[in-house]
């Protein structure tokens, strides 16, 4: 697709995270910076792309007729505030294995050129930027998706952007965890995965609702929310021993309840039940008949698997699959989130 076909794909664009009911954030990063990079490209030009892949997602901006993006956050650096420097934003489709489809044959939609404010001062500045779509983007619900930033060429010594992202080991995840930071230089137009198994801090903004896990790193600490929640590090021992919490961001809030269901594997035909907004996507025939978890929808923390009790077996191989049903008494509506599957090195 080109970009001068994308011109439903305009964007409104914030200096803030924008909250809204019908707009929930789903990043797999920690919410934390560790690293500021370029990746490998350098001096060039081209793309750092995060995926989202079906290995462990399904149902990502779930509507009742597909599904769709309104926007998204990343969060980029300028190595000099005074001046202002451009980008755009990239969303791509692709494989869980090979990765975003490079060119226009895997090309859903660009955005840009994006220009950052200016701090008046030359020290290194950091910017989150809000892109909200004006008209919805439609995106695949099952399948690979991506979504990053595409910079231009820096000459040696000159400012530039970069972008924050979580180094190894930032997201408590498992040492063997796949690589899900992928990279596209305009150059060559091959994806691959830049030097530091990473997570970039882009976060795509979903309607209605996002359903995450994460692992508690130990115990006494706070749940990390991101790709450590899809393989926590099962060969933590003692103290250190994960756990597993939830969270469900959705627009009744507090006032919504959160129920979590657990199965071994994800439904190959997901449907829709009468009355239930959205599809069922766990796996009908192993489907844990109750709730593994309940909390409510206003995006905290729900309890599930404490720290420090060797809850997560080392290398079981098994993959378990979560998804949520939001109830909203307010308006008596019952709705299924997306699906995340946490898998046991």
């Amino acid at each position: 697709m080109s970009r001068a076909a994308i011109a439903a794909c305009s964007a409104v664009v914030l200096a803030v995270a924008a909250s809204a009911r019908g707009q929930q954030s789903f990043g797999l990063h920690p919410g934390i910076t560790t690293i500021v990079s370029r990746g490998s490209l350098g001096n060039a030009a081209g793309e750092l792309l995060q995926a989202f892949p079906s290995t462990f997602l399904r149902g990502l901006g779930e509507t009742a007729s597909g599904a769709e993006l309104r926007g998204m956050t990343v969060r980029v650096q300028d190595s000099n505030g005074s001046s202002a420097e451009t980008f755009s934003g990239i969303v791509r489709s692709g494989d869980d294995v090979r990765g975003p489809t490079p060119a226009a044959a895997g090309l859903i939609a660009a955005i840009g050129p994006i220009t950052t404010p200016t701090a008046g001062s030359t020290l290194p500045v950091a910017w989150s930027m809000t892109l909200l779509f004006t008209t919805p983007l439609a995106t695949p619900r099952d399948a690979f998706l991506c979504a990053g930033v595409e910079f231009g060429l820096r000459q040696t010594g000159v400012d530039s952007l970069f972008l924050h992202g979580a180094g190894p080991g930032s997201n408590g995840e498992h040492p063997n965890t796949p690589d899900v930071a992928w990279q596209i230089p305009l150059a060559t137009g091959v994806p691959s995965h830049p030097p530091l198994r990473s997570t970039w801090r882009i976060d795509l903004l979903l309607p209605s609702n996002a359903f995450r896990v994460a692992n508690v790193p130990g115990t006494g600490t706070l749940p990390l929310y991101g790709i450590g929640g899809a393989y926590p590090d099962t060969t933590a021992g003692g103290p250190e021993t994960q756990g597993i919490a939830f969270a469900c961001a959705h627009g009744a809030g507090a006032q919504g309840s959160v129920y979590v269901f657990a199965a071994f594997g994800f439904d190959p035909s997901p449907s829709v039940l009468p009355g239930f907004a959205n599809r069922v996507l766990l796996d009908p025939s192993t489907l844990v008949r109750a709730a593994v978890a309940r909390g409510t929808a206003d995006g905290l923390a729900i309890p599930y698997l404490q720290a420090g009790i060797g809850a997560l077996p080392v290398g079981l191989g098994a993959s378990v699959m979560f998804q949520a049903l939001v109830i909203e008494p307010a308006t008596a509506t019952l709705e299924f989130t997306n699906a995340f599957a946490t898998t046991l090195l």
